[in-house]
């Protein structure tokens, strides 16, 4: 899940995810990673974004389709 804020409390943001797309990271706090995705951007938990094998902080390519 993509969020607006850093919180799970958060409102959802829906960004289509492909595999070998590129994710910016934008700034880390605590367990939560701000990503842009083309135009996109939005909150996700370090957890969820290391399960698809990407390493923090930089741009990197989406390895895997996400399951959420």
């Amino acid at each position: 899940n993509i969020f607006v804020l850093p919180s799970e409390n958060s409102e959802k943001i829906k960004i289509k995810l492909n595999a070998g797309q590129t994710i910016k990271v934008v700034e880390e706090r605590s367990d939560w990673t701000r990503i842009r995705i083309n135009a996109s951007e939005g909150w996700i938990k370090n957890e969820n974004i290391k399960q698809f094998g990407i390493e923090l902080p930089q741009t990197a390519n989406l390895k895997s389709k996400p399951s959420f």
